[in-house]
């Protein structure tokens, strides 16, 4: 982005914090665990025009924020395109838009995805930027939400538009092929609890019945060690062996 865009979104910045601030009186809580440096995925949910204050007085650091077309459309055309937003066509597979977003994130910047309604990244497609993250190694994370399934989600970068929860699998040899044979037709995102000392027979289990579906292994989210991995296909074998770590 220009250097003019970082000018005009400090000012925007600056006219939009004093009657935000005077009006809500907002207190921002854990302000000190936002990174100063390094790319940044924020996610935001959309129900009103100063939902996006708080991420603005959050962090000194410049928020590219991925704005619907009709934005860019409107009277309001010029602050979007002046404060370094990026145009999303909603109707289409915006491809461009994507790299745009994937490019600001590989120089260390900040992007911003605002959900119109519901969790950010929760049938929105918000969550191929999180997979193109995954296949560059930018690191993606996210603040604790409503519950382990949302949160695995969110970082997964599998489609999120439609998914399945299945709960536990059974510790059962029997039970739990009997389980992903079940449910090996349904194309939606399927998610899963396994236990730390089970997972490696589940995923050798899930490798003879999946096949070809990409997987991914998430563990202490939202904790010092939180990890994310995923293979898909031939890949599994690698997926199985450091799941075994």
């Amino acid at each position: 982005m220009k250097e003019v865009h970082k000018i005009t979104y400090t000012i925007f910045k600056n006219v939009l914090k004093i009657p935000f601030l005077l009006w809500y009186n907002p207190k921002i809580i854990g302000k000190t665990n936002i990174p100063k440096t390094g790319s940044m995925i924020i996610c935001a949910n959309h129900k009103h025009v100063m939902d996006q204050c708080p991420i603005l007085i959050s962090t000194k650091r410049m928020v590219h924020y991925m704005a619907k077309k009709e934005y860019f459309d409107g009277k309001l055309a010029w602050f979007f395109k002046m404060a370094g937003c990026i145009s999303v066509n909603r109707s289409i597979k915006d491809e461009h838009a994507k790299q745009q977003a994937l490019d600001l994130l590989k120089e260390g910047k900040n992007v911003a995805l605002v959900s119109d309604a519901g969790s950010p990244l929760i049938s929105d497609p918000g969550y191929k930027i999180v997979h193109q993250c995954r296949e560059h190694n930018i690191y993606v994370t996210s603040i604790p939400g409503c519950c382990a399934v949302i949160t695995a989600l969110q970082l997964s970068g599998l489609p999120t538009n439609r998914f399945m929860f299945a709960g536990f699998i059974p510790n059962k040899e029997k039970a739990r092929k009997d389980l992903f044979d079940e449910l090996k037709n349904i194309t939606t995102t399927l998610v899963f609890y396994e236990t730390a000392p089970r997972i490696i027979k589940s995923l050798e289990v899930m490798k003879d019945i999946f096949h070809t579906r990409e997987i991914a292994v998430a563990r202490e989210l939202t904790k010092m060690y939180e990890d994310m991995c995923y293979a898909e296909g031939a890949e599994l074998d690698r997926l199985v062996k450091k799941s075994a770590r």
